[in-house]
């Protein structure tokens, strides 16, 4: 299961997407390096001492992990444009809306119906 989603929204003229995180509080995807550390490609391990990551070379440094405060998958990709940073051609229903339609001269218009759409 992934804790992570794109929610998208209709706005009359656009469909925009933000990312979203479900993870709880403790979860690697808030973790960020502590103190002065300015790594940005790590693989999180843990032991007694808490979260951390290793940083190769002669000797190898380890350096501790805290809680960055908010996930930081969404931090990233909503600092941008998720719809942008997907890989490759992303192609899939959003969804659909059940509509009213309305006619008026010189055509129809609508509004999102509340009630289920039959498929």
């Amino acid at each position: 299961m992934s804790h992570h989603a794109i929610r998208w929204e209709f706005d009359r003229d656009e469909v925009n997407g933000y990312a979203v995180c479900t993870a709880p509080l403790d979860s690697d995807c808030r973790l960020v390096g502590g103190g002065t550390c300015g790594c940005e490609d790590w693989i999180v391990q843990r032991d007694e001492d808490g979260p951390f990551h290793t940083v190769p070379g002669p000797p190898p440094a380890r350096h501790p992990m805290v809680d960055g405060g908010e996930c930081q998958v969404v931090a990233h990709l909503n600092a941008g444009d998720p719809a942008e940073l997907a890989l490759g051609q992303q192609v899939f229903t959003i969804g659909t809306t059940p509509i009213e339609p309305h006619w008026e001269p010189g055509g129809y218009t609508w509004t999102r119906a509340r009630a289920r759409v039959d498929a």
